[in-house]
Formats: structure tokens, C-alpha cells, sequence
């Protein structure tokens, strides 16, 4: 048995098209989804309309759904650079110096 205490916070993400993702999200994510577009079809089915409008109903709310349930993790700050700083305050001189 795995000693659990040793697991970093790298070991709960998984590479995914190049990005970093929590497992235990995406899984809930896709489940969440995956519910939606099941009911809205067998709802479809049982109204005689169209299942293929149902299903993209439904995975539209799975999606609305799953983004309220699983939060960004990530914290973008924008931080201006220091030439770019100096070159907007006042006086400074206009171009680079001849």
C-alpha cells in the first residue's frame, strides 16, 4: 500500500494537451456533462422530438454546470515590465537616445 503522505502536488494533476489538470475535476467535470446529455436525450426520446438538439442542449448545461462546479486554479497576474514603467512616465524621453 502507497504511503499517501509522500504525495507532492504534482502527483494530483495530469498533462492533458499540454496543460496541467486536477484528475479528480476533470472527472467530475465529464461526469457532470456526461449526466446532462444523457437526460436531455432519453427527455428527447420520450417527447418525440429530436435527440441530437436534446443532446447538444444538454451538454451545453453539463458545461454550464461543470463550470460552476470546478474553479480555476490558477492566478494570473499582469505585471508590467520595468522599461515598459519608464517609458510611460512623464519626461521620459520619447525613443532610444543617438
Amino acid at each position: 500500500m502507497a504511503d499517501r503522505r509522500n504525495v507532492t502536488d504534482d502527483e494530483q494533476y495530469v498533462e492533458i494537451w499540454g496543460d496541467r489538470v486536477s484528475l479528480r475535476d476533470l472527472v467530475v467535470a465529464l461526469a457532470v456533462c456526461a449526466a446532462a446529455t444523457v437526460l436531455a436525450v432519453v427527455a428527447g426520446r420520450a417527447l418525440g422530438s429530436s435527440e441530437f438538439f436534446w443532446g447538444l442542449g444538454g451538454a451545453v448545461v453539463g458545461f454550464g454546470v461543470a463550470v460552476l462546479l470546478v474553479r480555476p486554479k490558477r492566478d494570473v497576474q499582469i505585471v508590467a515590465d520595468d522599461a515598459d514603467a519608464a517609458s510611460a512616465a512623464p519626461g521620459a524621453p520619447a525613443g532610444p537616445a543617438a
